[in-house]
């Protein structure tokens, strides 16, 4: 490993570092201040790293044009990526309440508006920036390893609960992983996305009819899948 790489580590895990911490003071605060420290927590870590760029640590970004080859492979990932996560969630859950007989709860709140705002639009958004637009950046040109398993690693923490780590570290591994391979971050934003809209849905009540059009688009996506997997073994 060159110590351009090790340097870049070193930022990288610093900066995670100082984003669990902020993440924990606003768990511990509440109210108000808590959401204040959480939001704050997002841009004073990647403020640190953007504003490393001017000493050479964040490379230019290169601009590239949009790709109809890029889209055709993403969108049979979303909800294959989405189904699977979701899998290992329930399966985390289960194994814990079996485990030590607690159960799981979310308040969402009463308005679903305000649920898909909080915990599907913003999530998704600031954790993306920080846990894979970063090391997409930072660390895939030298190793995709190291930023496949760091970025799945602090995503992992940053969610602090038994029942979220193990399926946000494997969601995190497979978030990397396409958006390596597709070289953008659409990919895991759209499935990030999805997923937590998927699950409000679900908490607030998912009708009948949006079921079975996800079932059936869920098979098409499956079949996209296996019809082209040699482009994707090659991606990836």
């Amino acid at each position: 490993m060159n110590k351009t790489l090790n340097e870049k580590i070193r930022i990288l895990s610093l900066s995670y570092f100082l984003f669990l911490v902020l993440l924990m003071l606003s768990g511990g605060i509440g109210g108000i201040w808590s959401r204040v420290i959480y939001y704050l927590a997002f841009v004073i870590t990647a403020a640190m790293i953007v504003l490393l760029s001017g000493k050479g640590i964040l490379p230019e970004k290169k601009q590239r044009r949009f790709s109809y080859e890029k889209l055709r492979l993403t969108l049979p990932t979303v909800l294959p990526s989405v189904a699977l996560v979701a899998l290992l969630s329930l399966l985390t859950s289960f194994l814990i309440r079996l485990i030590s007989g607690r159960y799981q709860t979310v308040d969402m709140g009463d308005s679903i508006l305000t649920a898909i705002i909080s915990h599907a639009i913003l999530p998704s958004v600031l954790e993306e920036i920080l846990f894979r637009y970063l090391p997409l950046r930072l660390l895939a040109p030298q190793s995709k390893r190291a930023a496949v398993l760091i970025s799945a690693a602090a995503f992992a923490l940053v969610h602090h609960s038994l029942y979220s780590i193990p399926y946000a570290f494997m969601a995190g591994l497979i978030f990397m992983t396409l958006d390596i391979a597709l070289d953008s971050i659409y990919p895991s934003l759209i499935i990030h996305f999805l997923n937590n809209l998927l699950s409000i849905i679900i908490i607030f009540g998912m009708p009948l009819p949006l079921l079975i059009a996800l079932s059936c688009l869920l098979t098409l996506s499956v079949g996209a899948l296996i019809r082209n997997r040699k482009s994707y073994a090659e991606a990836i």
